[in-house]
């Protein structure tokens, strides 16, 4: 009885924390694809290991919720930023990038599915 009344009394707002995933906050776990930051005179070739970018992006804690930073490449910060390459899995049809290992993170896997969404809405009447 007394459990149960604890639990209504001092249960935590619905979804309260979802948002906080371990392993989410960490920056190589967040890809932006560089051509959108390069523009358009840069082109990244297939196979490409490396770009250089006028910019590169920093995820930061603003307020209580993510935000993505952009500061100027040049004297301090590097141009060279890595490229991730995406390999199909041909028994999944998956494609999976790897993210390096960076220092108090093992190396991840992320998963993609290339299908395109589908041009509308099922009917779920």
């Amino acid at each position: 009885m007394v459990a149960a009344a604890s639990a209504i009394l001092f249960s935590p707002a619905a979804g309260g924390g979802s948002d906080r995933v371990p392993g989410r906050d960490l920056n190589a776990m967040f890809a932006l694809n560089a051509q959108l930051l390069a523009g358009p005179d840069v082109k990244i070739e297939p196979g490409a290991t490396s770009v250089n970018l006028p910019e590169r992006g920093h995820l930061v804690n603003s307020n209580g919720q993510m935000a993505l930073q952009l500061l100027k490449t040049g004297d301090t910060l590097p141009a060279a930023v890595p490229v991730l390459n995406a390999v199909r899995d041909a028994a999944t049809g998956l494609d999976r990038i790897t993210v390096p290992a960076v220092a108090g993170a093992p190396e991840r896997t992320i998963l993609v599915n290339p299908a395109p969404p589908p041009a509308a809405p099922s009917d779920t009447a």
